[in-house]
């Protein structure tokens, strides 16, 4: 059904308002169809905010570049600037940033940058969706948004793609049309299995879930986490290189057209709340962050591993696993410190006060101890502070009584 598959993603184009849109099967296809489009010769070197999913800088790689990782600001989660002008060599030919954790990274100094030596800016928008408010940055050359299984606005997949250069997006389109299609079998069997992670994710059941799984010796977070991976197993490649079904492009369309912003306004005063709840007990990640939405809700503890089965067994969907993956080489840097001490705390739209309430005092009553964090990234000099912001945010909000 080629028509039918071209005229939804006209569509999808026009409730985004963007003639440069394209719509993909999710951001991995879509970024190695730009990595296979762009005109790069091979060897060359592509800047990545230093997390990110582990499968971009291996699209990268095959693509036949080299990643290079640079660390990022643990208060505002953007990508370091000193160590982008470090990094760029005759070599660099795109930077991609990430805006993570439901924050929106200030392009601002990069873009001038990437001007300076002839770059192409791309931002990856995967955990950043907010509607119609931010569909990328203008003056960025590709913005990428996902709507796979733990997004804002899921559909279990697809991704929209603006490619703001009419020849590196006609390469896109004429290499995508060369792909085969996703069968409409395969995206069922997609919503079959997410609807039973959904399933065993909510209050009461994840609490019982996490005691069968310890009956079994099995770690009940990693179980789960593995089966809500998007494109594990083997034949990654030929997994992502495909055009979205038709029923999957229905849903997407349904989900751009019927999204509700008071959701993410909701979320955002949630997230709020609970920094409130737990003042400066705990360390709430990026909470500093420019237009966070709280997409997630993480924090940093020194021992992850104690504090999710406490809140698994409470009826918390915790998490210390993580899709994310350091880029950078160093072992002390502020992205391997994120990923030894993140916990990720359910957070959604429809979550009652009390029950927020009941989780903040849920982790409270944990003690959780704030991990030992290098002194370079707590105190920085006041010239340092003012280059990167690296420290922590000071809460000048009491902590309240849940």
């Amino acid at each position: 059904m080629p028509g039918q598959r071209e005229q939804l993603c006209r569509e999808i184009a026009g409730v985004w308002q963007a003639q440069d849109a394209l719509v993909c099967l999710s951001v991995r296809s879509g970024f190695d169809l730009l990595c296979h489009s762009a005109d790069w010769e091979p060897g060359g070197e592509i800047i990545m905010s230093g997390l990110t999913i582990p499968d971009m800088p291996r699209i990268v790689e095959a693509g036949g570049f080299k990643p290079v990782g640079v660390d990022i600001d643990l208060r505002t989660m953007q990508p370091d600037i000193e160590q982008i002008r470090q990094a760029i060599t005759p070599r660099t030919r795109a930077i991609v940033v990430a805006h993570l954790l439901g924050g929106i990274c200030d392009l601002g100094p990069i873009l001038k940058i990437a001007r300076e030596h002839g770059l192409l800016v791309i931002e990856d928008c995967a955990q950043a969706f907010v509607g119609s408010a931010y569909q990328g940055d203008e003056r960025a050359d590709v913005s990428m948004f996902s709507f796979g299984p733990i997004k804002t606005n899921t559909s279990l997949a697809g991704a929209v793609f603006r490619v703001r250069k009419p020849d590196l997006l006609q390469a896109m389109q004429h290499q995508h049309q060369q792909w085969g299609c996703q069968s409409s079998l395969k995206f069922a069997k997609r919503i079959a299995k997410y609807a039973f992670v959904k399933v065993i994710s909510t209050r009461p059941l994840c609490g019982g879930f996490y005691r069968f799984m310890k009956l079994f010796g099995k770690n009940h977070d990693g179980v789960a986490r593995s089966m809500a991976r998007g494109f594990a197993g083997p034949g990654f490649f030929e997994k992502i290189r495909c055009q979205p079904s038709v029923p999957l492009l229905k849903l997407l369309r349904y989900k751009l057209e019927d999204f509700d912003p008071a959701e993410t306004a909701r979320r955002r005063e949630l997230g709020q709340r609970f920094q409130q709840l737990v003042g400066n007990d705990v360390y709430v990640l990026g909470a500093a962050m420019t237009r966070q939405t709280w997409w997630v809700l993480p924090i940093l503890v020194q021992d992850p591993g104690t504090l999710v089965p406490q809140l698994w067994d409470a009826g918390f969907d915790a998490s210390n696993s993580c899709s994310l993956h350091s880029v950078v080489e160093n072992s002390d840097s502020v992205a391997a410190t994120i990923l030894e001490h993140i916990v990720f705390l359910p957070l959604h739209a429809r979550m009652p006060v009390r029950e927020l309430e009941r989780l903040a005092q849920c982790v409270l009553d944990a003690s959780p101890k704030k991990p030992a964090l290098p002194q370079s990234f707590l105190e920085p000099d006041a010239s340092e502070n003012a280059r990167s912001g690296r420290a922590l945010p000071q809460r000048d909000l009491a902590k309240s009584s849940p």
